[in-house]
């Protein structure tokens, strides 16, 4: 697992310096590592898992979803990945997944989206954006920060 994601690093690592300045590097958090708990009302777990560290639906998945990381990571969004179908990752126990799978979890920690194939970060990106909690998010946002009348 660790070394599929020092692989990723390393292959995308160069595109982190067009990265927005306020978004963090996008590293994917190995499953083992976390409970979902974690992230409850905190972020959006992306949660990806695949049978196999070299599976091609999981490497395509995170490239996709790196391309767009600044506009995830706005979303509060953070990539979550096992690939070890014998692991017990609180994950993996909460999902039960077959094979590939890609979930999105609301911040409130119930799941909003599965796709049993890769999914391009821009419908991701749609699917966040029509969360009744992201809607909000957005409204207080505008209201703190209002456009300047010119």
């Amino acid at each position: 697992m660790r070394f599929l994601i020092l692989i990723f690093i390393g292959i995308f690592g160069a595109s982190s310096a067009t990265m927005a300045q306020d978004a963090p590097p996008f590293v994917p958090i190995p499953a083992q590592d976390v409970t979902l708990d974690e992230f409850t009302w905190n972020a959006r777990p992306v949660l990806l898992f695949a049978g196999h560290p070299q599976d091609p639906q999981i490497l395509r998945q995170l490239e996709l979803l790196a391309e767009q990381w600044p506009a995830l990571a706005e979303r509060d969004v953070v990539v979550i990945v096992d690939t070890d179908p014998n692991s017990e990752s609180d994950a993996r126990l909460q999902i039960r997944p077959h094979g590939f799978m890609m979930v999105l979890l609301s911040k409130d920690g119930k799941v909003a989206q599965r796709k049993p194939h890769p999914w391009s970060a821009r419908e991701l990106i749609r699917a966040i954006d029509k969360m009744p909690l992201r809607i909000q998010e957005e409204k207080e946002r505008r209201f703190l920060n209002p456009r300047p009348i010119e």
